[in-house]
């Protein structure tokens, strides 16, 4: 129903979306007066290359990844306000980095467990993840807004 809640949370899931105003707008008529989104989601620090843009939808099924103007814009075209951008990239790709890392170090028991293809693609996918935040191009961000009172 309108206004029925309080704060709604959205973690790595909205890039996926193909229309997030319509996401936005939908989450802004849910809120009651005075209540907030939290999102965690990627964007784009920088254009991202042709390879890029095809790896984002194919290995990340992503269809939306807008910079950081785009994404505040959504959210001021829904009616949110106080919109605090918070840009978390270094942080996610060193985490991405660390996990890879910590992954190689049990390869071969995890390739036991799961067998070497699901290992492989796993592999595969956390190297994307850091080549996506070694470049530059990908980022993370933490952003909080608020419908008016």
């Amino acid at each position: 129903a309108p206004g029925a809640f309080g704060a709604a949370i959205s973690y790595l899931a909205l890039y996926h979306i193909p229309d997030r105003g319509a996401v936005y707008a939908r989450l802004h008529d849910a809120l009651a007066p005075g209540g907030r989104i939290y999102v965690e989601d990627l964007y784009a620090r920088r254009p991202m290359t042709g390879a890029q843009s095809e790896i984002m939808r194919d290995a990340l099924f992503a269809n939306t990844v807008t910079d950081r103007d785009g994404y505040v814009g959504e959210l001021e075209a829904a009616g949110f306000s106080e919109i605090a951008f918070e840009d978390h990239s270094d942080r996610w790709g060193g985490f991405c980095a660390e996990r890879l890392a910590g992954f190689r170090a049990v390869r071969e028991r995890k390739a036991e467990l799961h067998g070497p293809e699901v290992v492989d693609a796993l592999d595969g996918f956390y190297q994307t993840m850091c080549d996506l935040f070694d470049s530059g191009n990908l980022g993370g961000v933490r952003l909080t807004a608020r419908k008016p009172e």
